[in-house]
């Protein structure tokens, strides 16, 4: 579930497919979506016009407020887990449950796979916007620095995570290289 930016409404999703958009102050339900599959992630775009949502359909959509049209921004081979804008709306990080983690570029569509986990992850962006976390029944904790990203194109398989936290120990990896650069 997430709350508009101005937390007028509500979104939610659950596994009947039904994305839902609450207006609060008039407690009904204002827009209706629907999946083919079970939702699994819903949240609104830092100005509120619309909500992204991810499901065990294997898609990642994005629905209008104002007018109920949808936009599918990408398929997986696995159902979707877990959903989350980047503070700056400029992309849609979700996570599915063979443990890939996909960043789309939410005008363009643009996307960037690599593997994070190898279980299903949730997703926290940073504040700031610098970063994101990715936690996973595996028992880790992983931060990604997405500026890292330019240096591998098309191929992300060489992109690891630059702190990794298992159980309690804390292990880094690309710390010296972000240093120097």
């Amino acid at each position: 579930m997430s709350f508009s930016p101005d937390r007028k409404y509500i979104a939610t999703g659950h596994g009947s497919a039904i994305i839902r958009v609450w207006d609060i102050a008039k407690k009904h339900v204002r827009n209706v979506f629907r999946h083919r599959g079970g939702v699994s992630g819903v949240d609104f775009s830092p100005d509120g016009r619309f909500v992204v949502s991810a499901a065990h359909d294997c898609t990642v959509c994005a629905w209008s407020i104002r007018d109920g049209s949808g936009r599918i921004y990408s398929y997986s081979d696995s159902p979707y887990y877990s959903l989350r804008l980047t503070p700056d709306g400029r992309y849609v990080t979700v996570t599915d449950y063979s443990g890939e983690l996909t960043r789309i570029h939410y005008r363009t569509g643009q996307e960037v796979r690599w593997r994070c986990h190898g279980y299903p992850a949730t997703i926290a962006h940073m504040p700031n916007g610098t970063g994101l976390v990715t936690g996973s029944l595996d028992k880790t904790l992983k931060y990604w620095d997405p500026s890292f990203l330019g240096e591998f194109q098309e191929d992300t398989s060489e992109f690891t995570e630059s702190l990794s936290f298992i159980g309690h120990t804390v292990r880094f990896t690309n710390y010296l290289y972000s240093i120097l650069d």
